[in-house]
């Protein structure tokens, strides 16, 4: 990491050569712009991941709650039938 001093000597340097902070800043990309988009697609790639785990977690729990829901409702009144389902568990089953 740059010292007050590396940074303010930086700044006098870039305007002893008329550059101001932004075309540094736009070199500073442009010279790592590969590993940007590697990280960006490593970044995207992790989402995804994330997403289809988290649609699976969910998928498992609705199914989880839909046979509780029916185990309950058999022990209770029988079988359950769609008649006795809530809009959610319906919702659920798909």
């Amino acid at each position: 990491m740059a010292s007050e001093r590396q940074i303010a000597a930086n700044r006098r340097n870039a305007r002893k050569h008329h550059v101001d902070e932004s075309a540094i800043d736009a070199e500073a990309f442009r010279h790592n712009a590969d590993i940007l988009i590697r990280i960006d697609h490593l970044i995207a790639s992790a989402e995804a991941r994330r997403d289809r785990v988290l649609a699976g977690i969910a998928f498992c729990r609705a199914s989880l709650a839909l046979r509780l829901c029916s185990r309950i409702v058999d022990d209770e009144t029988g079988p359950l039938t769609e008649a006795k389902m809530s809009p959610k568990m319906l919702r659920a089953r798909g």
